[in-house]
């Protein structure tokens, strides 16, 4: 499901997280060379917290911090991990259920060039 500019200005911020839930797909998170070395990376979609971590062997890990009803971290914590891809020199992350997961619908600069001649 698509929504047109006239839509989301008429979606409250809660209706628009939820309708982010239900799409699932691959969010662009930063290019390669902007990712800290090391130090995690922290950032936002529609106000959900993730983290963005390079592993020992140089992998990539996602994970949504689930905070609590005052978007405070709890003593209890959780996170959920969120498969990432390195492709093109862009970093993604699929936002689903792990098992769903094309790593073919991310979009590549060949699929966007002819989005972008005249």
């Amino acid at each position: 499901m698509t929504l047109n500019d006239q839509e989301i200005k008429h979606l409250t911020q809660a209706k628009l997280k939820q309708k982010i839930k239900q799409n699932k797909g691959w969010y662009f998170i930063t290019l390669v060379q902007d990712l800290p070395n090391n130090r995690p990376y922290g950032f936002t979609l529609y106000d959900e917290p993730f983290v963005l971590l390079r592993t020992k062997n140089g992998g990539l890990v996602c994970y949504i911090l689930l905070l609590d009803d005052e978007a405070k971290i709890p003593n209890d914590a959780s996170v959920k991990a969120c498969p990432v891809v390195e492709k093109e020199g862009m970093i993604w992350f699929w936002r689903g259920n792990g098992e769903e997961v094309d790593e073919n619908l991310i979009p590549t600069m060949s699929n966007l060039e002819p989005l972008l001649e005249d």
